[in-house]
């Protein structure tokens, strides 16, 4: 957004965070011209397009005993504690069934409705996440460190537009950063 917004003086954005739900009610309402988030079960009323996929992944601090491992897999998250994601059941969903499936139960002690949120806690010490990889660019000088969670949990955005009503070319522009920018930070696998 800033690197955006930098290029562009001229452009005025206002910026939301909210879970995906909401997101696509808002574009199918006409309250913003774009939104970017997990696809619902169903969005009519929403034009969609592929953003970038990718799959979840550990977040931990660097000194944590974890951080020596190159995969986590769930029973490594037994009686370790756990930062849990609250708003996002498509995410947090996958998650639980994982962990479930295995038998494991970590201790969550906290539970948090945002990914950033989530990379904050991890960096204080508070815990390790399973949660999107984008936002661990922003912690990386805060020692926090992430490694693949097999099995793999695939995590899809798209870009959502009201229906009927394409994109402007500045909304166009955006977009293009954004997935270029995704890209960029993207963990490589």
């Amino acid at each position: 957004m800033a690197q955006f917004c930098r290029a562009r003086p001229q452009v005025q954005i206002s910026l939301s965070s909210y879970g995906s739900a909401t997101v696509v009610d808002w574009v199918t309402r006409g309250v913003v011209d774009l939104g970017i988030a997990l696809k619902p079960l169903e969005s009519p009323g929403v034009e969609s397009e592929l953003l970038i996929s990718t799959e979840l992944v550990c977040a931990m601090p660097a000194n944590h005993p974890l951080a020596a491992k190159t995969v986590i897999q769930p029973r490594d998250l037994e009686e370790v504690d756990f930062i849990g994601l609250t708003d996002d059941r498509l995410s947090w969903g996958a998650i639980s069934n994982v962990l479930h499936e295995a038998g494991i139960t970590p201790r969550r002690r906290i539970s948090t409705q945002r990914a950033y949120t989530a990379y904050a806690l991890v960096a204080e010490g508070m815990g390790v996440t399973v949660v999107e990889p984008f936002t661990a660019h922003a912690f990386s000088e805060r020692d926090v460190v992430t490694r693949p969670f097999v099995p793999r949990i695939p995590l899809t955005f798209y870009l959502f537009f009201p229906l009927g009503k394409p994109p402007s070319g500045v909304a166009r522009e955006f977009c293009q950063a954004v997935r270029e920018f995704l890209v960029r930070i993207a963990p490589s696998r």
